[in-house]
């Protein structure tokens, strides 16, 4: 049986609008492009809790809703016009509107143009002496904006954390996106040692990886892919990929693909010889081991400080044990980061509850990184909390140090 996504969407809706005030209105705005120069924009990223309502992907649109009454609305949505003669010899339609009636299941009566939604949304706001407006602050202040503009003297309430609430917890779409997102990541990874053989420089491998991952996937990666190598695996988010490799230390990918703007979150370390140095195989295997301990910790009811906690124990005890460190205290040098984050529509899900819940997607990425000897190993894996405990979502992708220094072997240095 396939998952109806529109059903999905009115049992979003309805558990958010339950907590608005009757006879009030919702309004979202899903964002513009961003100019890079004179007639040039970044590509295009809809503000996600937009697009967790209404499953568009399109610029410069208003989503209103009017909570009239207990489990009555309406919905209106304001399109960009799309029937300028030249911008659509330039760039063809951005949408029709069959498409956006087949996926909002709007009438067509409730669909305008951008243009007309300042006086609309004046009209619906004095039409039903509406007080209480929400939105979402953080990402709309546009609304905010336009509201002063019309002169609404009402009370504008922020809508950002009841809708970050839902999102926390992942239905049967958002999981299907996820294991969906997986599937060209690790076909990139599994391509990483023969790609590694055939660079010389961190970004030809950083150009060949997300090719990869594009060719399988979305026209999106989830994020920029992070290729480090040598001293840069020191770096958490190491930017440039400039570096020449040097084949006697360790290159570092994290990346995801994005399947329907839902994106995985994968972390692997490889020898950029094929095989890890003895010194460089102690280490990966602490933190490997780590990783698979702390993800048979994940179940409903625990923290990810309490993951954290586990961690910092885990790491401390094992580079203790192998003279990698003299006192525990010095684990913070070589240890500098959280070991889990919320994930979702944004790879850096934010989350106001502290508490693991079935539905939840976290992941699990602990990491050594040791200066002097060149040597930085991170793991992760995207994690779905389940009923009883959890499902590695990524446990396809090869870490064990065998396994990685296997994937060398079937190719010709």
């Amino acid at each position: 049986m396939g998952i109806n996504i529109d059903i999905l969407l009115q049992n979003r809706k309805k558990k958010l609008f339950k907590d608005l005030k009757d006879n009030s209105l919702m309004i979202l705005y899903s964002g513009n492009a961003i100019p890079i120069s004179e007639d040039q924009y970044y590509d295009f990223s809809v503000n996600r809790n937009f697009y967790y309502l209404t499953n568009l992907d399109l610029k410069d649109v208003f989503y209103v809703v009017h909570k009239i009454k207990g489990n009555e609305y309406k919905e209106y949505l304001f399109l960009k016009e799309c029937n300028d003669k030249v911008k659509k010899k330039f760039y063809g339609l951005e949408y029709t509107m069959a498409c956006v009636l087949r996926d909002t299941k709007l009438s067509k009566n409730n669909i305008y143009i951008t243009n007309e939604f300042n006086n609309k949304l004046s009209d619906l706001l004095n039409k039903y002496k509406i007080k209480e407006v929400y939105t979402d602050f953080k990402t709309n202040s546009l609304i905010l904006n336009i509201l002063n503009e019309i002169k609404f003297n009402g009370e504008n309430n922020d809508i950002y954390k009841l809708i970050i609430n839902l999102r926390n917890i992942k239905d049967q779409y958002e999981i299907s996106c996820l294991k969906k997102a997986v599937i060209p990541t690790y076909n990139a990874f599994m391509n990483m040692p023969d790609i590694i053989k055939n660079s010389n420089y961190e970004y030809e491998v950083l150009n060949a990886f997300n090719c990869q991952m594009l060719n399988g996937g979305d026209r999106h990666l989830g994020f920029a892919t992070i290729v480090a190598s040598g001293i840069n695996t020191m770096l958490l988010h190491y930017p440039k990929s400039e570096s020449r490799l040097d084949r006697n230390t360790l290159l570092l990918c994290d990346a995801g693909a994005s399947f329907k703007n839902y994106s995985c979150d994968v972390s692997r370390t490889f020898p950029i010889s094929g095989k890890f140095s003895e010194k460089q195989k102690i280490i990966y295997d602490i933190v490997e081991k780590c990783n698979e301990y702390i993800i048979s910790l994940v179940k409903p009811g625990i923290t990810l400080e309490y993951l954290q906690e586990c961690t910092i124990k885990y790491l401390s005890d094992e580079c203790l044990k192998n003279k990698l460190i003299n006192t525990r205290n010095e684990l913070k040098k070589v240890y500098y980061h959280h070991v889990s984050h919320h994930i979702g529509l944004d790879v850096h899900d934010p989350c106001f509850n502290k508490i693991l819940e079935p539905g939840n997607v976290i992941s699990v990425e602990p990491g050594l990184y040791f200066r002097k000897l060149k040597i930085g190993v991170r793991i992760e894996d995207t994690i779905l909390v389940t009923k009883n405990g959890s499902m590695n979502l990524t446990k396809s992708i090869p870490k064990k140090s065998n396994d990685i220094e296997s994937m060398f072997l079937k190719i010709k240095y």
